[in-house]
Parts: C-alpha cells; structure tokens; sequence
C-alpha cells in the first residue's frame, strides 16, 4: 500500500538559496519538502507538491488501466490542484517499466532522493499543467516520443537531477506554449536528438516561452543542446562534449544566451550549426550569444546577431539567476554532479560543489 500523510511542509522560500546549485537538493537547506528553495532560474517559485499530501512509492508494479495503490501512477494521480497537490517518494530503489505513458498533474513532485530509480518504457508528459518538479531519478528507453514532454501551455516546471537517454525522438522538451521551465543538473545523452524547446516555425506561442538550462552534461549527441525557436533560452554553465552535427540551435527569432559553458570538441569543433557557404535559405533571424564560454579542443562559436545583441534574462529576482562555477572548473563539478545521485555518488558531489 501506498503511505499517505499530511504535508508538514516549511512555506517554500528564498531564506536558503543555492551556493552552488546541487549542494542545496542533497543538504539540510533542500531536505524534503524543502526541495524548492532550491530552484533557481525561470523556474523560480515552483514548489511541486509542497503543500498537498504525502505518498510513498512502494510497489514497481504498472497498471495504466487500474493502477494500484503503492505504484507510481497511483501517486501521480493524486496531483491536481483541485486535490491539493502530491508529494512522491519512494521506500526502496526501483525499476518501474511503463506501460502507457505517464500524465502528471498540478502541483505535483517526484523526488527520487535517497534511493536508486529507473523509470523506463514509456515517457512522462506534462500537458496544460503547472507547478511540477521533476527530481533525481533515471527515465530511459523510451520508443515512440520523448523521455519527458512538456507542452499544451504547461508552465512552472523544474527538471532536476534526471538521467536520460535512448529515446527515439529526444530528451526534455518544452513545446507549444509552454513556459518557465528550469532544465538543471542532468546528464543527458542520445544518438541523435537530445532537447527541443520549441517544436515549429508555426508556434507563435511559444515568443513567451522562457527556459532556464543550467548545469547540464550534453554528451555524445549529434544535435539539440537545446535547439530554441520563438523564445528566450539562457543556456548557462552547461559541458558540453561530443557533439556532431552542432551543440546549440535556434530559429525562427529565438533569443538564446550562452553563458559561461564548457565546450570540448571532437567529432565537429562548431558550436552552433553554421558552415561556411550556407545558402540564402538559411534562418538568421535568431540571436545566438556566447558570453565567458570556454571553447576547448579547438571549440569555435558562431554568433548570430543580426537583429542585435541578445538581451539579458528578466528572472522575477536577481536571486533566481542561476549561480556561476568558474568555467575553469566546471567540467569536473558537472561530471561529478550532473544526473540522478545516489550512494557514494551524492557525497562525492557535495564534496566538488563546495
């Protein structure tokens, strides 16, 4: 059976800001409920399920039709504001294998701390939703669509701490409407797509979409580390490594700040997807700025500034820009920090983050 409790949740606050982004998750700062002082970037102010019911992840079982009580698709369906919102944990490491995909609801967090999760099958999608935070777990192998899509005009979502790859079309995406959405501290690798935020030059909807990515390890992807379009995306204090058609895209007037990341080239040495020669057909309406990247390996970066310099990210507060580790030693931080932690891991993490 699943366990249910009251909240016993601390008013989220900013009285316990991050030093350096994943010290706070995995120290009394963030501990529990107060996962969400936590969160930094557009993200800001998201708190989940803080204020609604408890509920422990007891049984790796999955019934899309007649979900148990105890398994996770019980528990996500305890969300809703109308309810009051859910807390998810869970009592034990797991593998837990879809069998249909996995609709979250408002006010609603999965919090894998403390334990070894891997959710696999089947993607988790957020459609016309807000306030949900999405926390330290595995999501992978994932056939037909993304391991985890945001779209239908979802807003105030923090992904944190998720480890993902082999999925057939991609990664996080943030499409169709949908915005204040912080993407931190993941390990993110694919084949080929890797995080969409934006879908189509037709989705107008998408000029008041504002990601926040920060702190993510880009791995062994051919493309999409993110690919913006409409937008405003600060990409700041990210690795890059790997890549091969290009790291960072945009079109269709997408405003996109490079900050203050790490590219280290092997397979193609630009950043972002431009070769010399390209034909009038080519969209140079985006902005593309690189502001203190380190380009390694022979790294170049290609600006696109044709309608002027990109402008800076209106976070609500000053407070919610995201904090900046020395591109100097960012590289090992975010090898060592990027991803679901667990075990020795965590330890190892705190140690590189202070």
């Amino acid at each position: 059976m699943g366990n249910l409790s009251g909240s016993g949740a601390a008013a989220p606050g900013k009285s316990c800001l991050p030093v350096d982004g994943t010290t706070c998750q995995f120290s009394n700062c963030g501990k529990g409920k107060l996962l969400p002082t936590c969160v930094v970037g557009f993200a800001s102010g998201t708190t989940g399920g803080a204020q609604g019911q408890s509920y422990i992840v007891t049984n790796a079982d999955d019934n899309a039709v007649t979900p148990s009580k105890g398994t996770l698709r019980y528990g996500v369906s305890l969300g809703g504001d109308d309810k009051g919102g859910v807390w998810i944990t869970f009592a034990k490491s797991m593998i837990i294998t879809l069998t249909e995909m996995l609709w979250i609801r408002s006010s609603t967090t999965i919090d894998g701390r403390g334990v070894n999760i891997t959710i696999n099958g089947r993607s988790i999608v957020l459609a016309g939703v807000k306030n949900v935070i999405l926390h330290n777990f595995q999501i992978n192998t994932v056939g037909e669509t993304d391991t985890v899509h945001i779209f239908a005009g979802t807003s105030n979502v923090w992904v944190d701490h998720l480890t993902s790859f082999n999925a057939k079309l991609g990664l996080v995406s943030v499409v169709q409407g949908s915005t204040d959405v912080t993407i931190s501290n993941c390990f993110l690798t694919n084949p080929n797509f890797n995080m969409l935020l934006g879908a189509s030059d037709a989705d107008i909807q998408d000029q008041k979409m504002r990601v926040t990515v920060y702190r993510n390890w880009f791995k062994d992807s051919m493309q999409r580390m993110p690919h913006c379009r409409w937008g405003y995306c600060h990409v700041i204090n990210n690795l890059y490594t790997n890549w091969g058609y290009y790291a960072i895209g945009a079109r269709a007037r997408a405003k996109v700040k490079s900050e203050a990341n790490v590219f280290i080239a092997a397979r193609r040495p630009e950043v972002t997807p431009w070769f010399q020669g390209v034909g009038a057909d080519f969209d140079l309406t985006p902005v593309i700025q690189s502001t203190g990247d380190l380009l390694l390996n022979g790294s170049t970066f290609h600006q696109f500034l044709q309608f002027g310099p990109a402008i800076a990210p209106q976070y609500r507060s000053e407070a919610y820009y995201p904090p900046k580790r020395a591109t100097s030693t960012l590289a090992t931080l975010v090898q060592n920090c990027a991803g679901a932690l667990f075990g020795t891991r965590v330890t190892k993490c705190i140690y590189v983050s202070s």
